[in-house]
């Protein structure tokens, strides 16, 4: 209860990369949240920074040295600082991810920013991919869309490739932005029609909390 952790972190996914081929369970990579109030923001814009440098700094340096069995480089370190410091206004880091299993271990930063700001965002940091390429997808798949939510994996650079998330208020069968998504994603090779059929079927989600 007195350390940094437990303080700054409300909750720790554990996700499993499975194949078909493996018998047993594998270890998982963590996910741990930043934010200590995500449960309370849920459905609410997030117009404060919960985090200052100096946390932040703490919080990685406190988790990185319990999960990893190595000191970090200090280009990675750099990289992953920087994310952070070069942030524009509004945008925040919402969970660091430990992808454990994988060799070597990858570590990526989920991040909220405004769509407008994040090309320049991308130069800031040093990304070293294609800025047309990245404003052609934004362009087509997410046109209307004001804030991005995406993972960066950070390493000596920050690694070219960004993992987009796209979140609905709710199921397919009733946002007309979602179905003309998953169109375009079969239309573009990137979804199968029997995904797309399911998708629209799926009802939703919804949160109960129990006393």
């Amino acid at each position: 209860p007195t350390s940094l952790l437990y303080g700054q972190i409300p909750h720790v996914w554990v996700e499993f990369d499975l194949s078909a081929s493996q018998s047993q369970v594998p270890p998982p990579s963590l996910l741990f949240c930043l934010d200590p109030d995500y449960f309370e923001r849920q459905g609410c814009p997030v117009s404060d920074q919960y985090l200052t440098a100096q946390v932040y700094r703490q919080v990685l340096d406190t988790a990185l040295e319990i999960l990893l069995d190595h000191p970090l480089s200090l280009k990675t370190r750099k990289n992953l600082l920087s994310c952070f410091t070069l942030l524009p206004t509004d945008g925040h880091i919402i969970h660091v991810s430990l992808m454990l299993p994988r060799q070597p271990p990858q570590i990526k930063l989920n991040i909220r920013v405004p769509k407008k700001q994040f090309l320049a965002y991308l130069k800031k940091i040093s990304w070293e991919g294609s800025l047309e390429a990245i404003d052609a997808i934004l362009s087509r798949y997410c046109p209307s869309s004001q804030i991005l939510k995406l993972q960066l994996t950070i390493e000596d650079t920050v690694a070219t490739k960004v993992e987009f998330e796209f979140h609905y208020e709710s199921s397919a069968q009733a946002d007309p932005a979602l179905q003309l998504l998953l169109v375009q994603l079969v239309a573009d090779g990137l979804c199968m029609p029997e995904k797309h059929d399911a998708l629209l079927t799926w009802p939703g989600i919804f949160r109960q909390t129990f006393s």
